[in-house]
């Protein structure tokens, strides 16, 4: 989780659009913060779950417990008072039982909406990456055109300029020949009939050449006329060409830094996904601990049931068959208790201070205080440190809790008997044990 807020809080990644099903927002940087706000929220509410299912399960299984004084106030000859206060323990223990397997249920809930939405946080990433790589060869596409276009005018636009440069120079020499001759006509009518008779003479004559001159100046109006509009024409192209140009440079940058940025998301996720991996062990662990409640809410369906009255327990084999199933309601919520306290003593020394890091990680120790890389070394490093210590602390406490189930039982027996000698003995034990199994 601290690698993909590192990444998306750069200002490189901050601003790319991001959108899909299952997202909320429009960007990658709200989409994975919220994300990853969902991840820590699912973590820290467990956190709390489990410590109020290890508060009831204890209070349930704990000696002198829920379920022991119910036990305790069975007695057919007691008093009113004592009924009453059975009832106080009855009401009790049903809403603890009920309350400890919907924390877990809701635990199991959270965390299947933040695996779901981590899934739709990659797919729409690996989306966003094909789409702009689709856009890039889109573009190049269309710059090929354009700078074939632009040859294409470039050719036509340098046939126009050379014949503009022989029209030029005839123009040139006509204008001359015009001027020339319209200059040096003389003020009296025979010099004029001279010049005249002088242009005549080699085929020349003054109309045809103003005709001349006329013709060539219009020719030159037209070929300069389209010269301009080629040469507006190949600026024009060239203004595209750039702005395409810089588009591709800006969707290969895109698309490099998506291609990136997916990779280490991509490895984020892989570290994300190992971790819902162990919480769905965990998850797995949590169904054990929830088919134990729901052994002992099943006990308890008979422990709790609210006809029991004065006749049930003057009947012994009645209170017999109560005193079995409340040991399996105490035995099972006593074992749930102690494996819902591992799980608060791997969450209170490793992951809460993990997450607590993890919160104040951009604040502290982002990308401006000591370079990207050193950050995500620091990430790597305090992410090994974390899962090898809890999950060496859970494999000894997972071990601890095997060996305990031994003495649990026989320490439950055992308040059993106190509780009524005649009713209770080691074979009952036993075969409350083969029950609860």
């Amino acid at each position: 989780m601290a690698q993909v807020l590192l990444i998306v809080s750069t200002k490189e990644v901050m601003g790319i659009p991001l959108s899909g099903e299952g997202l909320i927002y429009e960007s990658l940087y709200a989409n994975a913060k919220n994300c990853l706000a969902v991840g820590v929220d699912a973590l820290r509410h467990t956190g709390e779950r489990m410590r109020k299912v290890h508060r009831w399960a204890n209070e349930m299984g704990r000696p002198r417990g829920t379920v022991d004084q119910m036990t305790k106030y069975l007695d057919p000859n007691q008093s009113a008072a004592r009924d009453r206060h059975f009832k106080r323990y009855f009401d009790c223990g049903q809403a603890m039982a009920s309350d400890s397997v919907q924390e877990i249920c809701n635990i199991r809930i959270e965390f299947g909406k933040w695996r779901e939405l981590t899934a739709c946080l990659l797919r729409a990433l690996e989306e966003a990456a094909t789409q702009n790589l689709q856009q890039e060869q889109r573009t190049k596409s269309e710059l090929e055109k354009k700078e074939m276009e632009k040859l294409q005018s470039e050719k036509l636009l340098e046939q126009e300029r050379r014949l503009l440069a022989e029209l030029t120079s005839r123009f040139e020499g006509a204008l001359g020949a015009y001027e020339a001759a319209v200059n040096n006509i003389p003020p009296t009518l025979a010099g004029a009939g001279a010049i005249v008779g002088g242009l005549a003479a080699v085929g020349v004559s003054v109309p045809a050449a103003l005709a001349g001159l006329l013709a060539l100046g219009v020719q030159y109006s037209v070929i300069d006329s389209r010269r301009q509009e080629k040469t507006e024409r190949i600026n024009r192209l060239e203004r595209e060409t750039a702005s395409l140009k810089g588009t591709l440079a800006e969707l290969a940058a895109h698309a490099q830094s998506l291609s990136h940025l997916t990779d280490i998301v991509r490895r984020s996720i892989n570290y994300l996904s190992d971790l819902q991996d162990k919480i769905d062990m965990f998850m797995e662990y949590l169904i054990n601990i929830q088919n134990l409640l729901d052994i002992g809410t099943e006990a308890g369906k008979f422990v709790f049931d609210p006809t029991i009255g004065l006749e049930e327990r003057q009947d012994k084999d009645i209170k017999k068959s109560i005193f079995e199933k409340s040991f399996q309601l105490k035995a099972s919520f006593l074992f749930a208790a102690k494996a819902a306290k591992l799980y608060n003593d791997v969450s209170s020394q490793y992951i809460i201070p993990g997450i607590n890091w993890f919160s104040g990680l951009r604040l502290l120790e982002g990308p401006a205080a000591g370079g990207l890389e050193a950050t995500l070394d620091d990430i790597t490093r305090r992410r090994e440190k974390i899962c090898s210590g809890a999950e060496e602390l859970a494999e000894k406490m997972n071990a601890d809790l095997d060996n305990c189930m031994e003495t649990l039982i026989r320490e439950t027996a055992k308040s059993f008997k106190e509780a009524d000698p005649e009713l209770w003995s080691d074979a009952e034990s036993s075969r409350a044990i083969v029950g609860t199994s």
